[in-house]
C-alpha cells in the first residue's frame, strides 16, 4: 500500500505494509421497489436479550413496590420508585 505524505513541500510516497487486515463489512446495501435499503445488523443481540429478561424482573419489583406504597406510605419507597422509573425508562430506550 502506498501512502502519499507531504514532506518539505514535496509529496513523498511511502510503502506501508498492512499488518492488520480489515474485517468484513456486516452491512449490506440493496435496491428495492421502495428505494435503497441499507441494513446494518446489530452486534448487541445478547445484550438485548439480557436487558429484556432484566427488565421483566425489574418491572415485577417496581409493581410490587408500588402496591406496597398504596397500602402504607413510605418516603424511602417514593424515592426508590423515582429511581426505578428512571432505570425502567433508560433500559426501555436502550432496547428500542
Amino acid at each position: 500500500m502506498l501512502l502519499r505524505q507531504p514532506m518539505f513541500g514535496f509529496m513523498k510516497e511511502i510503502d506501508i505494509e498492512t499488518l492488520v487486515q480489515p474485517s468484513e463489512t456486516r452491512s449490506s446495501v440493496s435496491e428495492e421497489a421502495e428505494g435503497v435499503r441499507i441494513s446494518i445488523p446489530s452486534k448487541w443481540s445478547g445484550v438485548i436479550v439480557f436487558l429484556g429478561v432484566w427488565l421483566t424482573f425489574w418491572t415485577i419489583g417496581g409493581v410490587s413496590a408500588a402496591r406496597s406504597l398504596q397500602r402504607h406510605f413510605n418516603l424511602f419507597l417514593c424515592f426508590w420508585l423515582a429511581g426505578w422509573t428512571v432505570g425502567e425508562l433508560a433500559v426501555t430506550y436502550a432496547i428500542l
